[in-house]
């Protein structure tokens, strides 16, 4: 029994430890690919992971990911982050790179919104299911991640986020029939929709030379994978392949 305890609090403990050490002590090697550090992190990371799930049961293994423990460490670590965020946007703490005002511990706002949308439905998740000051704090974790991505001009983040609300509602029929039975109920989808639409046009508008790129890239892409559907041009062959 004591023995299960320990392993039981180290499968909580650990990872939330890799992962603040992730987001906050090596996330600035996190985006610069000729650095090993990362690949390192990342390496040792999985090894934990591997060796504790074959030591341990399955059954137990599940229970400690969605143990509370393990899902409010990682909803306060994003949290932290936004915080960081925040305190960059308002101009009491410098950020990471002269062309963004709000980076958190990474080199740009990427790595950022993507912590905060990973923590987004973690947070949601709490407040469906949390009671008390417990739903309160979560609701506020959520609200503060939200925002602060928008705040990031992350596109990426900002349908992450978006993806997460329409998954919760997918999988959560229920919730979805009392938002609509409310008398303001579509009401409120309609007005959502429109501000998606919108949202959508501005999201592409306010950073078109970069949006057009990826388009670019993503098609010229479509087409290689045409050339050679199955095998590719091989290992490395990408950017030498690309410009043609």
């Amino acid at each position: 029994m004591n023995l299960y305890f320990d392993k039981k609090r180290t499968f909580q403990i650990t990872p939330l430890l890799l992962f603040l050490g992730s987001v906050f002590i090596t996330s600035e090697k996190f985006v610069i690919p000729t650095n090993s550090p990362k690949n390192y992190f990342v390496q040792v990371s999985l090894l934990f992971f591997v060796v504790f799930a074959v030591l341990s049961p399955k059954q137990k293994v599940l229970q400690g990911l969605r143990n509370r423990v393990m899902l409010w460490g990682i909803s306060v670590v994003c949290f932290l982050q936004a915080g960081l965020g925040f305190i960059q946007y308002v101009g009491w703490f410098p950020s990471n790179h002269s062309g963004f005002p709000i980076t958190g511990s990474f080199d740009n706002p990427a790595g950022f919104a993507a912590v905060l949308s990973l923590g987004f439905p973690v947070g949601a998740f709490l407040f469906i299911r949390e009671k008390g000051i417990g739903k309160y704090l979560s609701l506020l974790i959520t609200l503060a991640i939200a925002l602060l991505v928008v705040l990031s001009g992350s596109r990426t983040g900002v349908i992450a986020i978006v993806s997460s609300i329409a998954v919760f509602l997918f999988y959560r029929p229920n919730l979805f029939r009392k938002f609509m039975f409310h008398r303001l109920g579509k009401l409120a989808l309609g007005l959502l929709i429109v501000a998606l639409v919108i949202g959508s046009i501005l999201l592409y508008l306010s950073k078109k030379d970069s949006a057009d790129g990826r388009l670019l890239i993503w098609a010229v892409s479509a087409e290689m994978i045409q050339d050679k559907p199955l095998f590719g041009y091989g290992r490395g062959a990408f950017q030498a392949n690309y410009m043609d």
